[in-house]
């Protein structure tokens, strides 16, 4: 196995392992101190953790995609048109996710679960999302190139 590719695993691994303390432990903590403290806010706790556990799931699918691409490092195919549309459907979710979470809070806001202070900050966390999702979309078409120069290569003598 390639030190960069056994790296890039190690990686999603603790980026899974991460997310799970994140999803499942802090956003749960900070949740429910936030209806103790606040209870005015207590209505809130269930909407926003669903939301939460939501907004997971497109990003365990991208871990998942990620290690398939890791995978085919290993077996000497990274430049295939595969892993372009990997990328490609890596960056959908990410727009989906980022459109998700913006217009939830939007949502909550008008439902008076939400504060405009964290509407603004999910604007900026937004913004962050989509560029994350233009790059994605970037890479993949670094990819889809690589792999015609790839498919090329491998028909020359």
């Amino acid at each position: 196995m390639d030190k960069n590719s056994l790296a890039l695993k190690i990686t999603i691994i603790v980026t899974g392992m991460l997310g799970i303390a994140f999803f499942f432990w802090v956003v749960p903590f900070i949740g429910g101190y936030i209806r103790d403290a606040f209870p005015e806010f207590s209505n809130a706790y269930v909407p926003w953790l669903i939301l939460f556990w939501v907004l997971a799931v497109p990003c365990y699918i991208t871990l998942v995609l990620l290690w398939q691409v890791v995978r085919t490092i290993d077996a000497g195919e990274l430049f295939r048109h595969k892993n372009a549309e990997r990328f490609k459907t890596i960056s959908f979710l990410v727009f989906a996710d980022t459109a998700l979470f913006f217009f939830a809070n939007i949502i909550f806001l008008c439902l008076n679960i939400n504060h405009p202070s964290i509407v603004l900050a999910s604007a900026f966390i937004s913004i962050i999302g989509v560029a994350f999702g233009i790059s994605m979309r970037a890479i993949s078409g670094f990819f889809e190139k690589a792999a015609i120069l790839q498919d090329e290569n491998d028909l020359t003598i």
